[in-house]
């Protein structure tokens, strides 16, 4: 599990449903490999979030301030790479509501 998560990406083949752009990336990253990735940094962020809000601990605290901060800034590296190779999704949500 853990190599999953810190893997870089992968040549394969991969599905393009509700994908506009699915040309191969430089490094042989393909739009659903970069996509894949933009979910699991969201739900990882998602999750960050939560944790951080139901932490006490003073030394849990720290150590959520720095996991969320790492989220935060995976998700930014892939949401910036799809942006910049014109990657879109459709149908899903990318902005956080604090009534959500």
């Amino acid at each position: 599990m853990k190599e999953d998560r810190h893997r870089s990406f992968a040549a394969g083949p991969a599905a393009t449903a509700g994908v506009e752009s699915a040309a191969t990336l430089a490094g042989g990253q393909d739009a659903d490999q970069v996509i894949r990735e933009l979910r699991r940094a969201k739900r990882e962020l998602e999750m960050a979030r939560l944790q951080f809000d139901t932490v006490t601990d003073p030394m849990l605290i720290d150590h959520m301030v720095f996991r969320l901060g790492a989220a935060e800034r995976q998700f930014n590296y892939l949401f910036q790479l799809a942006r910049r190779h014109g990657i879109r999704v459709e149908g899903v949500r990318w902005d956080w509501n604090e009534a959500d």
